[in-house]
């Protein structure tokens, strides 16, 4: 009976660790109000802001150049190989006719000259 005790909280604790979290709360909730009431919301000057713009657009542009170039090797890569495989597959298929061809013909000459 004395270990179940042993881990029990006391609802007092609880109550407690609670009110503890709900005034920390409102001390951020104070702070963060008086912090937005002290700070003016500013304007920036129109140089900064196009100057933010420039910078901006040709982040843009340099990063669409970038995925441009990434997609033309992807591209490149794709036909190489599909060229390899297609000079594989002929090589392939000319020994197979070749091969094909000089069995016939040996063929050929064995009837003829068994005849």
């Amino acid at each position: 009976m004395k270990s179940q005790s042993k881990h029990k909280q006391n609802p007092d604790q609880k109550s407690k660790s609670q009110e503890d979290k709900h005034s920390y709360l409102k001390d951020l909730l104070k702070t963060s109000r008086a912090i937005k009431r002290v700070l003016e919301p500013l304007n920036p000057r129109q140089s900064f802001i196009s100057e933010l713009a420039k910078r901006l657009d040709s982040n843009v542009d340099h990063a669409r150049d970038t995925m441009q170039n990434i997609e033309r090797r992807k591209q490149k890569i794709k036909w190489a190989a599909i060229g390899a495989g297609v000079g594989v597959y002929c090589l392939s298929m000319s020994i197979v006719f070749i091969k094909l061809i000089t069995w016939l013909l040996k063929r050929r000459s064995n009837e003829i000259s068994d005849t």
